[in-house]
């Protein structure tokens, strides 16, 4: 019964949630697909411009596939966006409509927040993907065998990114100058995960070396490097899968015990 329950308050926070993004379409539609474009044009442009003067490959990048190989990065980048920012806009949200209450006493687990994310980011995000997925296809054909272990994977960074943004929108409430910093430790993440070049950039200046520890511990930094393995057919590593598992398994009880605990302990600032 218990896990019918979780099942039926997701589906209803992933309805609710849905039919709100969904009413403002075009920043729904900015935010979730435009930023992370607009952040891979750059890098597009330069190994595209590198190509064309003559360059034959950056590490195991060459000119057919270095645009399959961001086009990837883009794939992890807009489902880490669209989780991380979702409890930030809608506590935001909640808290100007003044419904934050609703959700501390509501008789409801907490893994529903959770879940119904997911459901509805996946909803969300599914097109985007299938897009950039067949964009990417197009550049470098692969075998269709990767579907399942890119959905798998897709599911995983997004529900990561859904307990980080938890812990960021509930900071955020609480006080709002956290919003900013959250907002900043994003750009961090996606400069640490290796979407856009190679984890070798990080061997070229010594300072740039001791944040390769960090990328190593990251695990959006293999989420994307496994993707990018299936695809490209250069290895799974199974030791990186069951780090990441880990991340899954751990996160939605750490996040929902930090909710649980923020809650009781703060004032809503402005409220």
């Amino acid at each position: 019964m218990q896990i019918k329950k979780l099942y039926s308050d997701s589906l209803a926070f992933a309805e609710k949630d849905l039919k709100l993004a969904f009413r403002y379409k075009v920043n729904f539609f900015a935010q979730t697909f435009l930023t992370p474009l607009t952040t891979v044009m750059p890098f597009l442009l330069v190994y595209s411009g590198y190509f064309l003067l003559g360059g034959t490959q950056v590490e195991n990048l060459s000119d057919t596939t270095f645009v399959t190989f961001l086009l990837i990065g883009t794939i992890v980048n807009i489902t880490l966006r669209l989780g991380f920012n979702r409890y930030l806009n809608k506590f935001k949200l909640e808290k100007y409509w003044q419904t934050l209450d609703a959700i501390s006493i509501t008789p409801i687990s907490k893994l529903s927040l959770i879940l119904g994310g997911m459901i509805d980011g996946l909803v969300s995000v599914i097109p985007g993907i299938i897009i950039i997925s067949f964009a990417a296809y197009l550049f470098f054909p692969t075998s269709l065998a990767v579907v399942l272990p890119f959905v798998v994977l897709i599911i995983f960074a997004l529900i990561i990114s859904l307990c980080l943004g938890l812990i960021a929108g509930l900071a955020s409430i609480f006080n709002e100058n956290y919003s900013t910093i959250f907002q900043y430790s994003l750009l961090g993440i996606v400069f640490l995960s290796c979407f856009f070049y190679p984890i070798s950039f990080f061997d070229n200046h010594p300072i740039l070396a001791l944040l390769k520890t960090i990328v190593l511990i990251n695990p959006y930094y293999h989420i994307v490097t496994l993707m990018r393995g299936v695809w490209f057919g250069t290895g799974f590593s199974t030791q990186s899968f069951i780090f990441v598992s880990m991340f899954v398994v751990a996160m939605p009880f750490i996040s929902v015990a930090l909710f649980n605990w923020v809650w009781k302990r703060f004032t809503v600032e402005g409220y």
